[in-house]
């Protein structure tokens, strides 16, 4: 009896800490917020063979109305078309973001891998491309399991019509992106953690000198979670950031 009684005290014992550790879900949500952004990068692409393209590039970001530095990124891409209509390729890309003067690191660092295979067609002066692109993003630093996926992992899919004219080397375009995380936490609910909108217009000035313009609506639409003693607090982003960009490329 006492093996009996020992036994069946250990169990409610066992049962009272998971209960406890249950912690409430309280759901918050962010007002809308809107930032005005600033883009610039420059890239160098080569061509050593038929289909195969390597580029590298360097870009700046700025936020806060574009007052203040975001973040650094420095891309290396290989791509390769095959098939007339497939081009499949993988990139890395090392990011730089800096969090202020005030910051007890004013730098944090991350590492990005990608996979893009993206489909095109052609029907008189308009194209049409999908593009599907897994990636996974490593921070380098310290995380809270509990709260952050580190490293993250994303779906990104994006659907872009762009015109070309017989006599002008400028080719408008608009695209849509979103993003789908892959890993969550465990509190985390959100399929869709952002959408992208973009009108541009690519211009060429000739064969080796290409320039992209483009204004970019990113509506953050993720969730943060952060735990208290009392709750799980599950935060509801709902931010728009207002993006002008120019890219410049220099083809060999």
């Amino acid at each position: 009896m006492s093996k009996k009684l020992l036994f069946l005290s250990f169990l409610w014992l066992s049962m009272v800490s998971v209960f406890a550790n249950d912690l409430p879900i309280v759901d918050e949500y962010d007002e809308l917020s809107n930032d005005f952004r600033t883009r610039f990068e420059v890239a160098a692409e080569w061509k050593p063979v038929k289909n195969l393209s390597l580029s590298l590039a360097e870009e700046v970001r700025l936020k806060n109305m574009s007052s203040n530095l975001d973040r650094l990124y420095t891309t290396l891409d290989v791509s390769y078309k095959v098939y007339k209509y497939i081009k499949v390729g993988v990139s890395y890309s090392f990011h730089a973001m800096y969090k202020g003067a005030d910051a007890a690191e004013q730098w944090q660092f991350r590492h990005r891998g990608r996979l893009h295979v993206t489909g095109s067609y052609g029907v008189d002066n308009w194209g049409m491309s999908l593009r599907v692109m897994p990636e996974v993003t490593y921070l380098d630093a310290p995380t809270n399991p509990l709260e952050e996926v580190n490293p993250e992992w994303l779906m990104r899919t994006r659907f872009k019509v762009n015109y070309s004219f017989n006599d002008k080397p400028v080719d408008p375009y608009l695209s849509v992106e979103m993003f789908n995380p892959l890993k969550k936490v465990e509190d985390n609910t959100a399929w869709l953690n952002r959408l992208r909108y973009t009108v541009g217009v690519e211009w060429s000035v000739d064969a080796q000198n290409k320039f992209d313009f483009y204004y970019l609506l990113e509506h953050n639409m993720g969730q943060e979670i952060s735990h208290t003693d009392a709750a799980v607090v599950r935060t509801h982003q709902n931010g728009l950031n207002h993006i002008i960009g120019i890219k410049y490329k220099f083809v060999f």
